[in-house]
């Protein structure tokens, strides 16, 4: 089945579909984008929440086992299984023809698609405090790093902070270290 109102365009396929753009407006717009739903069904991977690296007490006293429960088996598990609806009904939305509800859920999938991949990451990037996690970064490789960058330790928390507020959304922001530049 064929949506929307010009063929000439380029494509992009993925499984089970395929996505053309009007070359002649240069946008995406939804009356200029055909959808292509093939024959071609496949089983809807859904999302599972990883399980924990650590014990749901393993962060305490920083973070508690209480807060963790909330966080964890709750605050994360709405975006999994809010994503995993959003598909749902999406991969529905491709089956019936239905391009315009297939646009309107996408923000929806990126958001909680968003929430529990920066969940997943959070969770890896903690570290029980009988592994040094809750510690003051007073020394080491990383100190050194951002006192290089930023200043001193205090100064990256104020900018850092700065930056993750002005983010859309939960303000989720991560500073990250790259090997080869």
């Amino acid at each position: 089945m064929m949506l929307g109102q010009n063929a000439d365009s380029f494509t992009v396929k993925g499984k089970g579909m395929s996505v053309n753009k009007n070359h002649f407006d240069n946008s995406f717009s939804r009356s200029s984008v055909v959808m292509q739903a093939t024959a071609e069904k496949g089983e809807l991977k859904k999302v599972v929440q990883k399980t924990l690296p650590y014990p749901m007490n393993g962060l305490e006293p920083v973070i508690s086992e209480n807060l963790m429960n909330y966080h964890y088996g709750k605050h994360h598990v709405a975006y999994v299984n809010n994503l995993n609806g959003m598909m749902e009904k999406a991969a529905q939305a491709l089956e019936n023809g239905d391009f315009n509800s297939y646009v309107d859920l996408s923000q929806n999938i990126k958001f909680n698609g968003g929430g529990h991949l920066n969940h997943e990451f959070f969770w890896e990037s903690l570290s029980p405090t009988n592994h040094r996690g809750g510690k003051e970064l007073a020394s080491g490789k990383l100190h050194d790093m951002i006192k290089a960058n930023f200043g001193d330790v205090a100064s990256f928390k104020t900018k850092f902070s700065g930056v993750a507020a002005a983010i859309q959304g939960s303000g989720w922001a991560w500073l990250c270290y790259s090997k080869q530049t």
